[in-house]
């Protein structure tokens, strides 16, 4: 009896093993790019400045796999997220986008839902893992857009735009 438990307990740790090992840890960097939104006429070196890529920090991000398990994360101050993945399909977005509002957290009564249906869709990865090698693919980028150019924002919501 004592053998057959010792064996039982060398297979449980090995195949608590094998599941472990079946799991990578990868680390997505996330980026956005800005629009000079201010009211003076900027100079070519704030526009430059306005569009340079800057870390996605301290933001949720949400990962969706195949199996339509859902998780999610908060970037570090470098606009960094790691996690571990299985073998399958994961697509990634930000949190607006996952829980269905409006650019940035805004009420959805603002914005055309058809247009928003589309930006709903847009995932910043796509990442494949297969027993072999894990493919990461920026399908898009985060922008942060003025009040005035969000996207699919209905024309009566949008305020006065600066001089």
């Amino acid at each position: 009896m004592h053998k057959i438990q010792t064996l039982l307990l060398f297979f449980s740790f090995i195949s608590i093993g094998l599941l472990k090992a079946q799991k990578e840890k990868i680390t997505l960097v996330f980026t956005f790019k800005s629009q000079y939104c201010n009211g003076a006429r900027p100079t070519p070196e704030m526009l430059l400045e306005a569009e340079k890529s800057k870390a996605y920090a301290n933001k949720t991000i949400v990962i969706v796999s195949d199996k339509f398990k859902v998780d999610s994360g908060k970037t570090d101050a470098k606009g960094q997220l790691k996690i571990k993945i299985k073998k399958g399909q994961y697509k990634v977005y930000e949190a607006w986008k996952f829980y269905k509002l409006g650019p940035g957290g805004a009420d959805v009564s603002k914005f055309d839902k058809e247009c928003l249906k589309m930006e709903w869709e847009r995932q910043l990865y796509v990442i494949t893992k297969d027993g072999k090698s894990t493919k990461i693919d920026a399908s898009g980028e985060i922008l942060e857009q003025c009040p005035w150019g969000l996207p699919c924002i209905r024309p009566e919501n949008i305020g006065p735009i600066p001089e």
